[in-house]
């Protein structure tokens, strides 16, 4: 299948730049989406009016084709992530809509074509582009907590510290008071559990903890390991689980 774009507006007020930028972004929102690498099919000039088509295996490329469209479709009309739209297909779907969609109001034009027939089309604005802004910027608030390692105290511009979850991904920003410097710096470099207000991004990834109680916590290699429970259940030790239930309950 073949992915034509028409940007429209007059050619010589448009800012060459931002529609090469355009066109890289809905590229990579391609890749984002499964595809692989694609080639122009025609650029005619005087205008931008162009089209891509797989280079190679057509039928993921085809299938991300349609995921674009279908995601574009969805942006325009609300604010939310599209379906199966990661982080990077978000970025690169805001940089289509606002590197062509916005010389005019009538925006940019993509027509998914299978020969003659055309399969899909949509017509994108700077509504898109507002709307994932307005959907990846959207934050929930709650009371909770985040485990991970104390680090990079800040106690300039603002108090501060970066906390690196135990579940990896990116730092989460603690900030406290005045009366908690001690407290925090006592801990740093150290495993905590941060607890406070909590602040999660569009994904529910954490993002930041306005500061009510910190706790120290063991690290992974101090925490008790299974073979230190002798003494505890002596006689689990020294059975089958299942025999060991049987004697708890009496049914052995």
């Amino acid at each position: 299948m073949e992915l034509d774009v028409y940007v429209h507006g007059e050619i010589d007020t448009m800012d060459a730049s931002r529609v090469l930028a355009g066109l890289h972004h809905l590229v990579d929102l391609v890749k984002a989406l499964g595809g692989g690498p694609v080639q122009f099919t025609h650029l005619r000039e005087g205008s931008v009016d162009t089209g891509l088509r797989p280079l190679r295996s057509s039928d993921d490329t085809d299938a991300a084709f349609r995921r674009v469209l279908t995601g574009l479709r969805e942006a325009e009309r609300v604010p939310s992530v599209p379906n199966g739209w990661g982080d990077s297909a978000v970025q690169d779907g805001r940089g289509v809509s606002d590197n062509l969609g916005t010389f005019t109001d009538a925006g940019v034009e993509l027509i998914l074509r299978d020969g003659a027939l055309v399969v899909d089309r949509v017509r994108v604005t700077n509504a898109a582009r507002d709307h994932l802004k307005q959907a990846t910027e959207s934050r929930r608030i709650a009371i909770g907590s985040v485990i991970g390692r104390l680090d990079s105290l800040s106690l300039h511009d603002r108090r501060e510290a970066r906390l690196w979850p135990d579940g990896g991904g990116s730092s989460v920003t603690i900030r406290f008071s005045q009366a908690q410097v001690d407290e925090v710096r006592q801990e740093v470099g150290r495993r905590v559990e941060a607890r406070g207000k909590l602040v999660r991004d569009y994904r529910g990834r954490p993002v930041s903890v306005e500061l009510r109680v910190l706790t120290r916590l063991k690290t992974r290699d101090e925490s008790p390991r299974l073979g230190t429970g002798a003494g505890v259940a002596p006689d689990a030790l020294a059975s089958t689980v299942k025999a060991y239930l049987g004697d708890v309950r009496g049914t052995a």
